[in-house]
């Protein structure tokens, strides 16, 4: 028969709240404006993103869904805007992402605020032990099974916004 260790002891476990963190990078710092010019890109690049817009406006002229699948960089790179007017316009039917993605998004939402610094935060033990991340976070996965719809953050994005804090 298979051992098993030990189950954790969860009474030495320490969460802080997400206010007392140093975060790298804020809402301000980070967002970018969709109306702002485009930054120059190699023609191999330009190529992908034109033939990935050719794409999307194909599957939507078809009436197609098209899905966005990102990960926490595009939150980490103030891409939030810039999402939101793509669902908004019609061209961004479904959005999914993990854990990370949906972290950053909610920490920047609730706080305004994101990223830790991994480096010095597992070196003192306190790495992702941020009391509202994981308590709302876990709440919100728990709301959307109870009542059959699945993983996500909020009812935000019904509302075509990616991120439901406004800065403007």
């Amino acid at each position: 028969m298979r051992q098993f260790p030990e189950p954790l002891d969860l009474t030495k476990v320490r969460v802080y709240p997400l206010a007392t963190r140093a975060s790298l990078s804020t809402i301000e710092q980070i967002l970018v404006d969709p109306t702002s010019s485009a930054k120059n890109c190699d023609t191999a690049s330009l190529k992908q993103i034109h033939d990935c817009a050719k794409r999307i406006r194909v599957a939507r002229e078809k009436d197609a869904s098209v899905i966005l699948m990102y990960g926490a960089h595009l939150i980490k790179n103030g891409a939030m805007e810039l999402v939101n007017a793509l669902v908004r316009g019609g061209w961004v039917t479904h959005l999914a992402t993990n854990g990370a993605g949906t972290i950053h998004d909610w920490e920047l939402a609730f706080l305004g605020r994101t990223e830790e610094n991994v480096k010095k935060n597992v070196a003192t033990g306190t790495f992702g032990t941020w009391d509202e991340t994981g308590k709302y976070t876990h709440l919100a996965l728990l709301a959307g099974a109870l009542s059959s719809e699945g993983y996500r953050t909020n009812t935000r994005f019904k509302n075509g916004s990616l991120n439901n804090r406004s800065i403007r």
